[in-house]
């Protein structure tokens, strides 16, 4: 899900959506990769 948020460049509601993922699944690697790439797509 996040990915499409991204996707379709609805990029703070992806970093919630990986944020979320993270509170659920700490180790969840993929989710905290994704929320580092979307938020340095923000900074752009």
């Amino acid at each position: 899900m996040g990915e499409i948020l991204q996707r379709q460049g609805k990029l703070e509601e992806a970093i919630a959506y990986y944020t979320e993922a993270l509170e659920l699944s700490p180790g969840l690697d993929i989710a905290r990769a994704k929320l580092q790439e979307v938020e340095s797509l923000l900074q752009l």
